[in-house]
């Protein structure tokens, strides 16, 4: 008799799902994936042990390596300190050198650097480190480089070495901005002789000399002194038996590549036709003055003058040795940021610091190595001259500079002639420059005084006659300053 199912009701279970066998088979089967998971896992908690013990061993290496590499750098660079103390102090004195080495089938860098400390343990050539130094520092670094470009620093190793026995004597040059100037020769000679050359930061260091008088020569082509004398210049300096000695004009020399002007002389007025025009004047000297820059000032005004007769139309400034050079200015800088010469000079005619013109007139810029061929303007002086009351031209006209304060001072222009005419039969000629005032805008820029007179002269046969003015200064710098002179054959009988 069959057995009838309800609907939807689970059938029986096959005979052959029963049983242990059932059980142990369905049991296996349900472990497979575990077992695959467990081989998975061990594999690589394998491989992570692996990387772990590489990484270490490889880490050991480096560090390993890497003492090794330390070890040879600190012996490199106890090695180049041995190397610095026996060099000489004038080897020693900044001091900058770098160079290789190899060890243990490695390359390294090493960098020696070295100079002299002044009792403060600053650098001894620097306006902070004075001029009382006593020791060397020496400083050597040793670094690699890798093969990414990364450099390394592994060693440095410094100290501090007495100098020579005997005295030192330092030299520091600077330039017109008042920076350092290497490149200046500097010898000395005395109980001893001794020679070298201005560094990175201008410094010279003899050291080791014996005690006594050292006469200096310092020497740099194409510059000059604030003043304008030209290289070579000379100094001197007493060396004590202990110590370090500054020149005897003291630190800094301050050197500048010289400029220079030549002159032309002209003068504003009107001409025949009353027409303003420029004429070229003349004048027997050139001055020059600088109020100095950067801090460095110009000790005295210069000048250059001529003997010539009648004085010349152009003139050019000096060097030390008074020969006409176009190279004889100090640059003196108007500005340091930016570095700039604008107006560093005013340039004036004649010989005398009194004649210099009010602030502002004849001011010219004078840049290092350069040369510039200004106009140099003067006061206008329109002369009329009559011979026995008709109107001539002057054979001759000297004109006379005197100061009246400051230092005594004359400077004579003479026998100028008549070739500039000028407005109804007068004729132009330029002057120095001279003021009653000793402040304001119409003064001398020196704050100095002076006065002027004219000599004309007329030549009647083979007789000269002459008329003189009376003391007078200019209107001013630009207007024009008239005089009437009358010669009549009864003045006197004199060449001016």
């Amino acid at each position: 008799m069959g057995f009838l199912k309800q609907w939807r009701v689970r059938t029986d279970l096959s005979p052959v799902k029963k049983g242990f066998g059932y059980r142990v088979r369905a049991r296996l089967a349900s472990q497979r994936g575990f077992t695959l998971i467990e081989v998975l896992v061990s594999a690589l908690i394998t491989t992570l042990i692996a990387t772990a013990v590489a990484g270490a061993l490889i880490t050991n290496t480096d560090i390993i390596a890497n003492q090794k590499a330390r070890s040879q750098a600190e012996t490199l660079a106890e090695q180049d300190q041995e190397r610095l103390k026996g060099l000489s102090a004038e080897q020693l004195d900044n001091l900058s050198q770098t160079y290789t080495a190899n060890a243990g089938g490695q390359s390294y860098t090493i960098t020696s650097k070295a100079w002299y400390l002044s009792t403060t343990n600053g650098q001894a050539c620097t306006t902070s480190g004075g001029a009382s130094a006593t020791y060397f520092k020496t400083i050597s670094t040793v670094t690699q480089t890798s093969a990414t470009g990364t450099t390394k620093t592994l060693a440095t190793d410094e100290s501090v070495i007495s100098p020579d026995a005997g005295g030192s004597l330092l030299v520091q040059f600077h330039d017109q901005t008042a920076s350092p100037l290497a490149g200046v020769s500097l010898s000395a000679s005395g109980p001893e002789s001794d020679a070298g050359t201005s560094d990175a930061s201008g410094c010279v260091i003899f050291s080791g000399l014996d005690s006594g008088n050292y006469n200096l020569t310092y020497t740099d082509i194409g510059y000059v002194d604030p003043n304008g004398n030209a290289s070579p210049l000379s100094d001197t300096a007493t060396v004590a038996s202990t110590g370090i000695t500054p020149p005897g004009k003291g630190n800094p020399i301050e050197l500048g590549q010289a400029g220079g002007v030549t002159g032309s002389f002209t003068t504003l007025a009107n001409n025949s036709s009353g027409a303003q025009q420029t004429f070229t004047t003349r004048s027997a000297g050139l001055s020059w003055f600088s109020s100095g820059g950067a801090g460095i000032p110009m000790a005295a005004y210069r000048d250059n003058s001529s003997t010539t007769v009648p004085p010349p139309t152009t003139l050019a400034t000096t060097t030390a040795s008074g020969t006409a050079s176009s190279s004889g200015l100090f640059p003196f800088v108007s500005s340091t940021n930016p570095v700039a010469y604008t107006n560093n000079y005013q340039v004036w005619a004649g010989v005398c610091r009194q004649e210099q013109p009010p602030a502002g007139n004849d001011m010219f810029t004078v840049q290092p190595g350069s040369s510039i061929t200004p106009s140099i303007q003067e006061p206008p002086l329109q002369l009329t001259v009559t011979w026995n009351g008709g109107k001539v031209a002057p054979t001759d006209v000297t004109t006379t500079f005197t100061s009246t304060s400051g230092n005594s001072c004359t400077d004579t222009w003479t026998d100028e002639p008549a070739t500039n005419a000028g407005p109804s039969g007068s004729y132009v000629y330029g002057l120095p420059f001279a003021s009653s005032l000793s402040t304001g805008s119409g003064a001398s820029a020196s704050g100095l005084t002076g006065s002027l007179t004219v000599c004309a002269d007329y030549k009647s046969g083979t007789t000269y006659y002459q008329a003189n003015t009376s003391s007078f200064t200019p209107t001013s710098f630009t207007a024009i300053t008239t005089q009437t002179l009358a010669i009549t054959s009864s003045s006197t009988k004199k060449q001016c």
